[in-house]
């Protein structure tokens, strides 16, 4: 989840992801440079359109700003300007940008899974010393096993031919048999 959260952050806050967007679809040269990219990624407001609520009280302008020579207003988006028949709307540059930034963030998640996948299957869960003695006590355990259900057989046998108390102490063992621990350092 923190890699995604990642991804959305380096998405949408970077300028990253639109200025290769500009270089690979909307740049217009034979070099592949950046000239132009600043003047591409601003977008043109008309002053005289904002709202009579919006605009500042007469005193608050500063002393360079002259209303009838600057007419205009750049911003960072990508709308179409003024006079466009699609006036202040989003431009196809702006939905290409916001295509290209939902890519990176989907390819950025599926390579942070495959990348900790591999990591997860190449580093085993649990060590190759507790495999195996896990192993050996399931040996011990079967054989342990194997040999009560052989002895109860031959008490079983022993008593259905009616042997003799000797005979059946004969076939009883007379000492369980051990099994060697292996050290811990093996």
């Amino acid at each position: 989840m923190f890699f995604l959260l990642q991804a959305f952050i380096v998405a949408f806050t970077s300028d990253m992801i639109p200025r290769l967007v500009y270089l690979y679809v909307y740049f217009q040269g034979s070099e592949a440079t950046m000239s132009g990219y600043i003047t591409n990624s601003l977008s043109i407001y008309n002053i005289s359109q904002i709202p009579e609520d919006n605009l500042p009280e007469a005193g608050e302008n500063p002393s360079w700003f002259n209303s009838s020579t600057i007419t205009t207003c750049r911003y960072r988006d990508y709308r179409y300007p003024p006079g466009h028949p699609k006036e202040y709307t989003h431009t196809m540059q702006f939905w290409h940008i916001l295509a290209a930034k939902l890519a990176f963030i989907i390819i950025m998640e599926h390579v942070v899974f495959v990348v900790k996948f591999a990591v997860a299957w190449l580093i085993p869960d649990v060590p190759s010393e507790v495999k195996a003695r896990i192993k050996r006590e399931r040996f011990l355990v079967q054989e342990y096993l194997h040999n009560y259900e052989v002895e109860k057989l031959k008490m079983q046998l022993s008593q259905s031919f009616c042997l003799s108390s000797a005979e059946t102490a004969s076939l009883l063992p007379t000492s369980p048999r051990k099994h060697p621990v292996l050290p811990e350092s093996v």
